[in-house]
């Protein structure tokens, strides 16, 4: 859902066909109804509607936030649902503090850069920067002479990674970001 309502906005952005728009609207309905009161955005609900409390994932959870973090400056949804996403946005961004998978660390980066651009504000960079930094960590913990990548596996979505990191430099303007990564790319 989180990816759809990217998907819709950016449709109802090109196209101004209403029926975009509606459907943005119902992906943020159930974003909302699945965001639990600590700000979890839980990932499973059954046919019945029971959201499953234990389905909370970090990736699912930051997915969510780059959704929200890049349909809120867009315009591509009404005021009063911007309103909402935003109030969904902020209430998501401290569970994140303690996530450390680093597709989770990429989607909330990624997110939080284009909320930035918006709604500017030096926490969120610096929460840019923590988030950049445990990626760079991951990096060097696990990259070697033969092997330069943040993890010991690639795997999935793995430009993601590379991509957020790009996200970090463009928000902080601090070049390690893009630079602690880019020799694998030398090798390929």
């Amino acid at each position: 859902n989180a990816r759809a309502l990217v998907v819709a906005s950016k449709l109802y952005l090109k196209t101004k066909k209403p029926e975009m728009l509606e459907l943005a609207k119902v992906y943020l309905r159930y974003m909302s109804y699945v965001q639990d009161e600590d700000g979890k955005f839980l990932n499973i609900v059954s046919k019945d509607k029971t959201i499953h409390k234990n389905s909370w994932s970090e990736e699912a959870h930051c997915r969510a936030i780059q959704a929200l973090g890049t349909v809120i400056p867009s315009h591509a949804i009404t005021d009063e649902a911007r309103k909402e996403a935003k109030e969904m946005f902020l209430k998501a961004i401290p569970l994140a503090e303690e996530i450390h998978a680093p597709r989770a660390l990429a989607s909330a980066i990624i997110g939080l850069h284009h909320y930035n651009k918006e709604n500017y504000s030096e926490q969120i960079i610096r929460t840019i920067k923590r988030f950049a930094n445990r990626l760079t960590d991951s990096y060097d913990e696990n990259a070697s002479s033969d092997w330069k990548w943040f993890e010991k596996e690639m795997t999935y979505s793995n430009s993601k990674l590379s991509e957020a990191l790009l996200y970090a430099y463009m928000s902080t303007r601090e070049r390690k970001y893009p630079t602690d990564f880019i020799s694998f790319f030398d090798n390929v």
